[in-house]
């Protein structure tokens, strides 16, 4: 029974450490304005781009008066919540 335990570690481990080796959770040498963590957590700068249909949306006008917005927008969850600096 430990055997098998110490070979579902291995296995557990391995999957995890290839998934955190994948080039989609590091920056690339040149800089981007789209960052991408798995879907999971997206961000794109100056994008200025229409909110998904269906995602919770909550823009920084609603927090904070200002004059000048940047135009980025954050998603998290794939899409679910939304958050806009336009």
């Amino acid at each position: 029974m430990l055997r098998y335990k110490h070979l579902i570690f291995a296995l557990v481990f391995f999957c995890v450490f290839s998934l955190l080796s994948t080039s989609c959770l590091r920056r690339s040498s040149k800089p981007s304005n789209y960052y991408n963590l798995m879907g999971a957590v997206t961000h794109q700068k100056g994008a200025f781009s229409p909110v998904e249909v269906g995602s919770i949306h909550l823009r920084s006008d609603e927090i904070i008066d200002r004059k000048h917005y940047s135009g980025n927008k954050t998603t998290l969850l794939w899409g679910l919540f939304s958050y806009t600096d336009y």
